[in-house]
């Protein structure tokens, strides 16, 4: 391994000179005065001298320490309002050599619209709306939907959106596999459709025996009535709901609403904190936080992990913790932003089982982290043997774009690293230039743009590109002078996936044996592109849907100009229609349809 330089610790050895021992931010600049890394500390001076201890310092610090130049410090009358500055300026700065604990998205929620006579259930994040009755927060949207689907099983409620359910005029796929009522063409009255929307809530709120009280009276009802096909039907919800009651994993005894957290540290300072969400008497899933590459002081990142959490969400009546985390400065630090955190060690029987729990998940989910991790840096160690890639990879960066018919154009691309995905650097381009379609033209495009982006701190060691020949060329023609080796990957004969091909410049194509276990990882790397720029190009087309051109004529609203796109697909095919092309849409009319036309050429 190459000798990592000292000469940071010289710089950090002249700052101690002036450092007080009270509490405070440190940061660490380099060479361009960039933040490499910003921490906090009870006593700036003690904390700040562990850095000058070359050799107890981890892997990743040694790295750090040798690029620091500078070290600035920001004074506060407590570690409390340490620990806040440190973990706003890290969510803003985002220093390169600080653990980054969380993902940019907000907890899901599950959402029921009571505003229409019909309510749907959906997964939602953001702002809570008026209209809508919320349930969560929930730790993962795998946990929305589960609960979702067993909402739709168990009562038959609609997922589907509003402006889906006004254009059915007969019942979807949903109702047919009995996991919806079919509100949408009357199937169900809004009296009964009322009352199965009350029982799902009863559901989310863990009133699970107030609802199998009521089924239990309504199939003794139906039964007297001689309505045995109805009395069976809630026969079967009831068994169904016994059935989810009984894969509950944990009993939740009397905890209704409460966090439980814990974590697993390994002898490599490798660390899980897991944090499991209980509201209304349910499991709402939990959340995991990965710390990895001995982290130097341990406590410090699971506070900061905790202080995150409850910025993020509103925290419960009760927060459950391992008997080895103090709270006293959480409790502290939550306090001056007016969150009232109660934190307390399990005592009673219930909570120490759930504790137990957490742990031991805690310790399963590193150990499974830790393997998948490795099996990642082994699979781009043969990667490169097999591209004949003389540099470790370290950063591969994989292209795929997507469109509809030329509409909507976006190119993309993810980054994996030895530790797998790299999500928070994943990029999406909008296509400003390239002809409708043109493929080419779109990869030329994006690659001119990354180009121009390349630096030392984020130069790929791989660019795999999904495309065969043209695409190579077309690539080549923007990376001929980086020297950044570049891979296309197509599917072979009828795109049958196991028999692709692949392209290097100045080689044969050649392919992989089936099922071989790098061919393998080249796919799951090319699916989650193509996964990635689907899902940007379906962003991009409904933020089109909601702010367009038609957005200024009189007489069409929100629910008219979805429509309308839905129907022509892109405002460019508006255009190029006819009146009469226009008043093909059910409810346009000629009048309006001329309307739309004119204000779309100008002729207002």
């Amino acid at each position: 391994m190459e000798e990592i330089s000292r000469n940071g610790v010289e710089v950090i050895s002249e700052a101690l000179l002036s450092l007080p021992s009270s509490p405070g931010v440190y940061k660490m600049l380099g060479v361009g005065g960039e933040a490499l890394y910003i921490g906090k500390a009870k006593d700036l001076l003690a904390r700040v001298s562990y850095y000058t201890k070359w050799d107890k310092l981890p892997y990743r610090l040694k790295m750090m320490v040798a690029q620091v130049r500078r070290v600035e410090t920001m004074l506060t009358d407590t570690e409390s309002e340490a620990l806040l500055l440190e973990a706003s300026l890290i969510s803003s700065i985002k220093p390169k050599f600080n653990i980054q604990l969380r993902d940019d998205k907000s907890f899901p929620y599950i959402a029921i619209d009571m505003a229409h006579p019909y309510p749907r259930v959906s997964k939602y994040r953001g702002k809570k709306q008026s209209g809508y009755e919320y349930f969560g927060p929930f730790a993962s949207a795998d946990s929305v939907m589960q609960t979702i689907l067993e909402i739709q099983k168990l009562f038959g409620i609609r997922p589907c959106s509003n402006d889906y359910f006004a254009r059915r005029t007969r019942p979807c796929l949903q109702y047919q596999i009995k996991r919806c009522t079919g509100p949408c063409v009357g199937k169900i009255n809004e009296g009964d459709y009322s009352e199965l929307i009350a029982q799902a809530k009863d559901f989310l709120s863990g009133k699970n025996t107030v609802i199998q009280d009521k089924l239990k009276e309504e199939m003794m009802q139906a039964s007297e009535a001689m309505e045995y096909e109805k009395a069976a039907q809630i026969r079967n919800r009831i068994a169904m709901l016994s059935a989810i009651q009984a894969r509950s994993i944990i009993s939740t005894g009397n905890i209704q609403d409460a966090d439980f957290i814990s974590y697993y540290e390994d002898e490599e300072r490798n660390i899980c904190l897991q944090v499991v969400f209980i509201r209304n008497g349910r499991n709402y899933g939990d959340k995991q936080y990965f710390i990895f590459d001995g982290a130097e002081d341990s406590m410090s990142v699971i506070e900061r992990a905790i202080l995150s959490l409850y910025q993020a969400v509103p925290p419960p009546s009760q927060v459950f913790i391992a008997s080895s985390i103090n709270a006293t400065l959480l409790v502290s630090a939550l306090d001056k932003q007016k969150q009232r955190v109660q934190f307390k060690h399990p005592k009673d029987e219930t909570s120490r089982n759930i504790m137990e729990f957490v742990q031991k998940n805690a310790q399963s989910a590193l150990h499974m982290k830790l393997k998948e991790e490795l099996q990642h840096s082994k699979m781009m160690g043969r990667l490169a043997n097999v591209f004949g890639i003389s540099n470790k990879l370290e950063r591969i960066e994989v292209y795929d774009n997507s469109h509809i018919q030329g509409d909507y154009q976006v190119g993309c691309y993810i980054v994996a690293g030895p530790l797998g995905f790299i999500r928070n650097q994943y990029r999406t381009f909008n296509i400003k230039k390239a002809g409708q379609g043109d493929d080419y033209s779109m990869l030329r495009e994006v690659l001119e743009r990354r180009v121009f982006r390349i630096d030392e701190s984020n130069r790929p060691d791989l660019m795999l590109i999904d495309g065969g020949a043209g695409h190579l060329s077309a690539a080549m023609e923007i990376l001929q002078p980086t020297d950044i080796p570049v891979v296309c990957i197509a599917k072979g004969r009828d795109r049958n996936a196991g028999r692709e091909w692949f392209f290097m410049p100045n080689q044969q194509p050649f392919q992989l044996p089936p099922r071989d276990e790098v061919l393998v990882y080249l796919q799951g790397l090319r699916n989650e592109a193509h996964r990635f720029a689907i899902t940007s190009h379906r962003q991009r087309r409904a933020k089109a849907i909601t702010k367009s051109g038609l957005d200024e004529i009189p007489g069409v609203g929100a629910k008219r100009k979805k429509q309308l796109l839905s129907y022509f697909g892109s405002l460019e095919r508006i255009k190029a229609c006819s009146p009469e092309d226009i008043a093909r849409i059910d409810g346009v009319g000629k009048a309006l349809a001329k309307v739309i036309y004119d204000h779309l050429h100008g002729k207002v």
